[in-house]
């Protein structure tokens, strides 16, 4: 199962369900990430420590709201 896969799965029986999509530079294309819901972030790798707690914590904070 591919990971955009699994989001769909996932989303079906959580809808609100907070998901980070990482992209590894030589799989992932424009064409799989358009298939991503819309309010689905996706990191691209390579990424920082930094980047992804930012990603993270943005996620989280619309989570919340």
């Amino acid at each position: 199962m591919e990971g955009i896969d699994l989001i769909h799965q996932l989303r079906r029986h959580r809808h609100a369900l907070p998901i980070l999509y990482l992209a590894n530079l030589g799989r992932s294309t424009p064409e799989l990430e358009a298939q991503l819901p819309s309010d689905v972030p996706i990191l691209r790798n390579p990424f920082t420590a930094d980047k992804l707690r930012s990603a993270v914590q943005a996620l989280l904070d619309t989570a919340l709201t």
